[in-house]
């Protein structure tokens, strides 16, 4: 019966100590203008569902999503994945003609936090500059 009741404590603390390695990633996504101009972004949150319109000053940057998820993840996520749709305008009326969509137009950094745990911070940015609009 002790035997039973050892085997059964020594299972039950290794599952518990295997359940808590389970990680995290964090995901940030930054809008950054560089550009001359005060801009105005419009964009859909997938996660959120909604829609926010931001001022954002020359020199200045905002903060457009932030998420987590379960689990440390080192592979770079989709604008998509986050985003249904982007619109930046300037003060003079012009169109940014960059797809924000393109996962290709991000700076991105990947930090890894923590082995074990594994924890990631993904942090993304998309810097417009005048030559953008």
């Amino acid at each position: 019966m002790n035997k039973w009741l050892f085997y059964k404590g020594l299972f039950l603390s290794g599952w518990l100590f295997f359940a808590s390695c389970e990680g995290n990633t964090d995901f940030n996504w930054l809008l950054e203008n560089e550009s001359s101009f005060v801009i105005e972004a419009e964009y859909g949150r997938t996660f959120e569902g909604d829609t926010l319109l931001s001022v954002v000053d020359p020199g200045s940057s905002i903060v457009m999503s932030t998420t987590s998820k379960l689990g440390g993840d080192p592979s770079p996520n989709l604008p998509s994945s986050t985003f249904n749709y982007f619109l930046v305008i300037n003060e003079s009326g012009d169109t940014l003609q960059i797809d924000m969509m393109d996962p290709n137009q991000w700076d991105v950094d990947i930090e890894e936090r923590s082995r074990i745990p594994s924890d990631f911070l993904h942090t993304y940015r998309m810097i417009i500059t005048d030559d953008d609009f």
